[in-house]
């Protein structure tokens, strides 16, 4: 079976994350033939994709709104005549609709990845959020808050959750050396890993550390990632706390420094099915997240770690402080939480879903996509 995929870049977001781990399952099935056409040169997780090698395009580079960005993704559906378009994001939808309609190839559209609690019309650009649904074959999502916030038509939407490759936790290399290479020499550590930009509340996360650390001086946070706010919230950080709030940018060793923490935060305004829950829980360590959208359809609470309310570092604080006095509880609920993703969220789980999706609409024979094309 042949699927294009379409995406904006391989930059190391979520939904990219979500793609590059979809890639590796079909690989590891044989049978799929797969393209990805990209928008931007982002190439972040380009070096996850070199033993699968699958064929990239490049389409509108830089021009997001011309109209020979249509032109240029026909050309490429023209050449690759996919049995499938699986498009990731809104701007690849809608520059894939006229190519879907014109050569009858279906059209997957994995838009919806967020669970916004208010979302009109004219939020944020919804209306052509709609305008994609009108002229998908089936809309995808990754959390069913998500779907219940978008509101996409039913009768073509489903919910196919984010799985986790379990190889990605071999050869994680020294702990002690990079714990030393990121200046960390507390006997603790907490760490949120997520881009810095308007849906995620870093400033909950640093206003908590700074409660913990009025009181104890034996914990050191982490801030993983980069992004347009880092600097902002680089400059709120008080000299007396800078060399127990350290910022490490953008990362390619993610799962490593996962590794090193002892409990793993998410603060965030709204969220699908976050990809930083999961790698957390998968590395055994209990979770502390802002409750709403999807993070309650991943995370049990009580059980895998805490739910706090959204914008209370008061809550945070004290749930971070409670796991950190009572380790026992903490790596109960570390275990608990590998196991929940093992058995619910784990690639295979994930790649059987899409699979059993492209048969679905695929008109190609359900036995053709026994046979290996890649």
């Amino acid at each position: 079976m042949k699927i294009l995929f379409l995406i904006e870049s391989l930059g190391g977001g979520g939904k990219e994350r979500r793609l590059v781990e979809l890639l590796k399952g079909l690989h590891k099935k044989g049978g799929f033939e797969c393209h990805v056409a990209l928008m931007y040169d982002e190439e972040e997780l380009y070096d996850d994709l070199k033993i699968i090698r699958p064929t990239f395009h490049h389409f509108g580079v830089r021009k997001k709104k011309s109209l020979s960005t249509f032109r240029e993704l026909h050309a490429i559906v023209q050449k690759v005549k996919p049995d499938l378009i699986h498009s990731w994001g809104t701007m690849p939808s809608i520059f894939a609709i006229p190519s879907a309609k014109l050569t009858g190839t279906k059209l997957i559209n994995g838009n919806i990845t967020g669970a916004p609690e208010k979302l009109s019309l004219f939020s944020g650009g919804h209306i052509w959020d709609r305008i994609t649904f009108l002229f998908s074959d089936m809309i995808l999502g990754n959390s069913m808050a998500g779907i219940k916030a978008y509101r996409p038509p039913k009768h073509k939407t489903r919910c196919i959750y984010n799985g986790f490759d379990l190889n990605r936790l071999k050869d994680l290399g020294d702990p002690e050396r990079l714990r030393k290479s990121l200046g960390i020499d507390t006997k603790f550590v907490i760490g949120m890993v997520a881009r810095f930009w308007d849906a995620k509340d870093h400033d909950t996360y640093f206003r908590a550390a700074f409660k913990i650390l009025e009181q104890r001086q034996d914990v050191t946070f982490l801030a993983v990632g980069d992004g347009h706010t880092m600097v902002h919230f680089q400059n709120m950080i008080p000299e007396k706390f800078q060399h127990l709030i350290l910022f490490t940018g953008n990362r390619h060793d993610v799962d490593a420094i996962v590794n090193l923490f002892d409990i793993g935060v998410l603060a965030t305004y709204t969220e699908g099915v976050s990809n930083a829950i999961i790698e957390y829980m998968v590395a055994r360590k209990p979770v502390v997240a802002t409750d709403g959208g999807g993070t309650a359809e991943l995370l049990i609470d009580g059980t895998t770690g805490y739910l706090v309310p959204k914008i209370n570092p008061d809550a945070l604080a004290r749930k971070i402080s409670w796991l950190l006095s009572n380790p026992s509880e903490a790596k109960a609920m570390g275990e608990a939480g590998h196991e929940r993703i093992k058995n619910h969220f784990s690639l295979e789980r994930m790649t059987r879903d899409y699979i059993e999706l492209y048969q679905e609409l695929s008109p190609q024979p359900k036995s053709h996509a026994s046979s290996n094309h890649s």
